[in-house]
């Protein structure tokens, strides 16, 4: 027996904290492990940069140290509401902010810290075009008119990063990385972030969004095709992607599934709550109007698929399912019937759940048993269970 691992319980508590100070590196044996980056983690704690290195796995851009100062730099500004322009300011439960969305997101870090349930984010895609940064190198007036005739409010020339700038992936990253990281203070424990992002960064910000968030905090990437382009060499390149990811994936795994609610399913239920009120749940004619309402539907309605959910009881439609077992790996054991009190027929593959969880099952009703004894028995699949279907993550829509 070993006492614990009071270093590797640091580490957790570290990740839980700064997930981006965690890296991989190896042991006294070559095998890897999670590792803490001191340098970056100094660089959390520090008002000013941090110099040092060493080799590691990790992703790294230059101005990634000064992202991180700018993300964790207080700003001596505040948000001041435009009541002129506003409608019914006191009362509305909307809040619109105006101004650069680095400030805004440092001025709501302390109304709103890991109060967020949810962030959509549409960044530049850095195709070349869309981005603009600061370029604040020193240049006489004639050379800076000369080249660009465009300033901002303080004078510093704008530059679109094109792919011609050297710094074409290193700039669009920084920009995104600090707005990243004052994003993932605002959510909840059980918040997400969705991020659209196109072919260009898609690979960059996954890496960012590992290092900020965890890679175990991710939810899914959605690919979503937006049409065909025929004048392409090669293939169409007109996929754009959604980035989700969690602030506490697993928290937010135990608050339930996320489920798309099957089309018309609410048709059927109305009409089934119907009849039990007209019938007083005599479940007998509740099913012979289920079979007679399926039966007069048209071929192709979509609703035609449910109709094996007939059957009634007090908690609802069902059907009876395959009460057998998928392996040969559940323990072989006898089923009373009820009625008859002798055992029942059992299915080739034997049952399919332990004898403990079936006799929960037999006990609240779930399984459905013949006349007698010589009828495998069948499992109640209610259809409150399946009235939902898991959402793909690739879907298409015109654009």
């Amino acid at each position: 027996m070993h006492s614990p691992n009071l270093v590797d319980d640091n580490v957790q508590k570290i990740m839980a904290l700064f997930p981006n100070c965690i890296t991989e590196s190896k042991d006294e044996h070559g095998n890897l492990k999670k590792a803490v980056d001191f340098d970056l983690l100094r660089q959390e704690l520090s008002q000013s940069l941090v110099e040092g290195g060493q080799e590691r796995y990790r992703l790294d851009w230059p101005g990634k140290r000064q992202a991180i100062l700018e993300a964790n730099s207080p700003i001596a500004k505040m948000l001041r509401p435009a009541r002129d322009e506003s409608v019914n300011f006191d009362n509305t439960e909307n809040l619109f902010i105006e101004g650069d969305n680095l400030e805004a997101l440092k001025l709501l870090q302390e109304s709103y810290l890991g109060q967020v349930k949810m962030i959509y984010i549409d960044p530049p895609y850095n195709t070349g075009n869309d981005f603009i940064y600061e370029d604040d190198f020193s240049e006489n007036t004639a050379d800076f008119l000369e080249r660009s005739e465009q300033v901002d409010e303080e004078g510093n020339r704008l530059v679109a990063n094109t792919e011609s700038n050297g710094r074409f992936h290193s700039d669009w990253m920084s920009m995104i990385y600090s707005r990243l990281k004052l994003a993932r203070n605002l959510l909840s424990d059980d918040g997400v972030i969705f991020i659209s992002i196109g072919p260009e960064e898609v690979k960059n910000l996954l890496g960012i969004l590992g290092e900020v968030f965890g890679e175990y905090n991710k939810v899914s990437i959605l690919t979503w095709e937006k049409g065909r382009k025929n004048d392409s060499t090669f293939f169409s390149e007109s996929a754009e992607y959604m980035l989700v990811y969690a602030k506490n994936k697993e928290f937010l795994a135990s608050q339930g599934k996320w489920r798309e609610r099957k089309d018309g399913i609410d048709i059927i239920l109305d009409t089934y709550q119907d009849l039990r009120k007209e019938h007083d749940s005599d479940h007998s004619k509740i099913e012979i109007e289920m079979r007679k309402y399926y039966s007069s539907l048209q071929e192709d309605d979509p609703l035609k698929k449910l109709s094996h959910f007939y059957r009634s009881d007090n908690r609802g439609l069902f059907f009876g399912a395959d009460i057998s077992s998928a392996s040969t790996s559940i323990p072989d054991y006898e089923i009373i019937h009820p009625v008859t009190l002798k055992p029942v027929k059992k299915p080739s593959r034997g049952w399919g759940a332990t004898e403990p969880v079936m006799l929960e099952r037999i006990k609240s009703n779930e399984v459905l048993f013949g006349a007698d004894e010589t009828t495998i028995p069948l499992k109640k699949s209610y259809l409150f269970d399946v009235d939902s279907i898991v959402k793909t993550p690739v879907f298409y829509k015109d654009g």
